[in-house]
C-alpha cells in the first residue's frame, strides 16, 4: 500500500472514529470532525520557540484521533518528550496504535507517553515547554473550564504557553437554538476565558480555514 492511500485510509477511519464519538460522546468529545490543518497549525505556532536550552517537555491535552500531534511531532526536537492526556478509552486505544504505525509518530514514539485519564484527575508534572489543549471548553461549564486553565497554566515553565481554542460564532449558534439556560452557561465561559486572557498576556487568531471557523488563544504563564 503507497503512503498516499494508507494516509487517505487512516484519515477515513479517523473521521469514522470521530463522527461515532461525536454521537455517544458529545459532552467530551465536542466537535464533528477532527481539527484541521489550520487549527493545527495555528496550535501549534510557538512551539518553534518554546523556550528550553536542552530538549523541551511538552503537552497536548485531547488528542483524539491525532490530527494536532502529528504536527506537534513533526516539530519534536531530539530528545524532546511529549505527554498525551485522552479521557475517551476509545481515542486512548486509537493512539496507541498510532504510535506503531504511523510513520510520522512512530519515529518518536519512545518518548510519547499516553496518559488516559481526566487532565483534572492526573497528577501533571510542572515545567512543560509548551501546552496545546483540544478539550470542547464550550460543553463544559465555566468551573470546569476554569480549574482545567488553571492546572494547564499551572504546569508552564514560567516562559511557556498554552495554546487552545474555542469555535466562534457559537454563542448566536445558542442563542437561536438553545433554552436560556444553555446560553448562559456559554455566557460564563466565555468570561472565563476573558478572565485568563486578561490575567495572562495573549494572542489570539480567527481560523476561518477550519470547519466550523475557530478562535485559538494563546497564553503566557
Amino acid at each position: 500500500m503507497t503512503a498516499t492511500r494508507r494516509d487517505r485510509q487512516s484519515g477515513g477511519n479517523a473521521m469514522a472514529l470521530f463522527a461515532a464519538e461525536f454521537v455517544r460522546n458529545f459532552h467530551t468529545t465536542g466537535a464533528i470532525a477532527p481539527s484541521g490543518q489550520a487549527l493545527a497549525r495555528e496550535l501549534c505556532r510557538h512551539l518553534h520557540s518554546a523556550p528550553s536550552d536542552g530538549p523541551r517537555r511538552l503537552l497536548e491535552v485531547g488528542p483524539g484521533t491525532g490530527a494536532v500531534t502529528r504536527r506537534i511531532a513533526a516539530r519534536m526536537r531530539p530528545g524532546d518528550t511529549l505527554d498525551l492526556v485522552e479521557a475517551n478509552p476509545k481515542f486512548v486505544a486509537w493512539m496507541t496504535d498510532l504510535l506503531r504505525t504511523d510513520p510520522r509518530l512512530r519515529r518518536v514514539a519512545d518518548r510519547v507517553r499516553i496518559l488516559p485519564g481526566l487532565v483534572q484527575e492526573i497528577e501533571l508534572p510542572t515545567g512543560y515547554h509548551a501546552v496545546v489543549c483540544g478539550l470542547p471548553f464550550t460543553n463544559f461549564d465555566a468551573e470546569t473550564v476554569s480549574g482545567i486553565l488553571d492546572i494547564l497554566l499551572g504546569a508552564l515553565d514560567p516562559k511557556a504557553r498554552l495554546s487552545f481554542f474555542t469555535y466562534a460564532a457559537l454563542r448566536r449558534v445558542k442563542l437561536l437554538t438553545s433554552r436560556e439556560r444553555e446560553y448562559v452557561r456559554m455566557i460564563r465561559v466565555e468570561a472565563v476565558v476573558a478572565d485568563r486572557m486578561e490575567s495572562h498576556q495573549t494572542d489570539r487568531e480567527l481560523v476561518l480555514a477550519n470547519i466550523p471557523p475557530a478562535w485559538v488563544y494563546h497564553l503566557h504563564a
